[in-house]
């Protein structure tokens, strides 16, 4: 039996001039602060199909949202739809998620710096 892996396969910035993310939270709502967009691709422990996650994370990697999807076009234009993120804007690699759940920016080799 397999156990379930996620690996990180794209990653965006999102600009800080960018509009608020339509995902709210809180009480009273307010929009998340979101800063990163990333999709992961999923292998359960059973043998069935991959999903893919997309993820929003705040400026210290803390996630802060999450969507499951069963394909990556449809991750991707989700992740449009939520942020505005092109395909053009994403970044490709395999990224490793730190034991505290957090991602180190410093994994993506100043892609995100400033």
């Amino acid at each position: 039996m397999r156990e379930e892996r996620e690996t990180l396969i794209r990653v965006a910035r999102i600009p800080a001039d960018a509009p608020p993310s339509p995902v709210y939270a809180g009480d009273p709502p307010v929009p998340i602060p979101a800063r990163w967009v990333v999709v992961s691709i999923c292998r359960a422990a059973s043998e069935g199909p991959p999903t893919y996650c997309v993820y929003l994370l705040g400026g210290s990697g803390a996630i802060l949202d999450v969507g499951v999807y069963e394909s990556i076009r449809i991750a991707l234009d989700q992740a449009q739809a939520l942020v505005g993120a092109t395909r053009l804007e994403w970044l490709a690699g395999k990224f490793e998620v730190g034991e505290d759940g957090r991602l180190d920016p410093s994994e993506f080799g100043g892609y995100f710096a400033g």
